[in-house]
């Protein structure tokens, strides 16, 4: 028979091995490129869906809307693929929005804008070849703090669409010596 400090020391272990194991666990599957789902939507990014932009070099509008992705490594360009599926029997309505992480030097958001489009890269509502939004110029939600509306629309039953986002420092940026930036988080809810 074993003592009681030696049932305590094993049970301790066991506690120990369980909250290690439980730890791997969530992080590994944290880790993983597996769609995110909220009720009916789920939503696949080709990348990550954090994008960080420097305030190394501002562009215009006219070549941030071609924006193919190679930069995004330096922050000089945020691009993000994306899918959202409906995967019920009826129509679902979605929200798309970004919420911004909190920095210390950050850059002010109306110098970040903002371009969505579908797959063939036709702009979506809301997004026009004359106009690009800026962080400040999309709705803010008040039931999310520090988030903005890029896009609503509806999903018919069990329909897919694939979209690209395209992130960039505006040409009226003034650039400094001193290095800024501007975080953000990609989601997708339903309404």
């Amino acid at each position: 028979m074993l003592k009681k400090s030696q049932k305590q020391f094993f049970l301790v272990i066991l506690i120990i091995l369980f909250l290690i194991a439980a730890f791997f666990i969530f992080f590994h599957a944290k880790s993983q490129n597996v769609p995110i789902k909220e009720k009916s939507i789920s939503t696949k990014f080709y990348n990550s869906k954090e994008i960080t932009l420097t305030s190394n070099l501002p562009i215009s509008d006219e070549l941030g809307k071609k924006l193919d992705g190679k930069g995004t490594e330096d922050g000089i360009q945020g691009y993000q693929e994306f899918d959202i599926k409906n995967n019920l029997k009826e129509s679902v309505k979605y929200q798309i929005y970004i919420t911004k992480k909190e920095l210390k030097n950050e850059v002010r958001g109306n110098y970040i804008k903002f371009y969505l489009t579908d797959e063939a890269d036709n702009p979506l509502e809301g997004y026009n070849q004359n106009s690009v939004p800026t962080y400040t110029d999309l709705l803010a939600l008040n039931e999310l703090p520090g988030s903005r509306l890029l896009y609503s629309g509806e999903l018919k039953n069990n329909e897919t669409k694939k979209l690209i986002l395209r992130a960039w420092l505006s040409d009226s940026y003034i650039v400094s010596t001193e290095n800024r930036e501007f975080t953000f988080e990609i989601n997708v809810k339903t309404n």
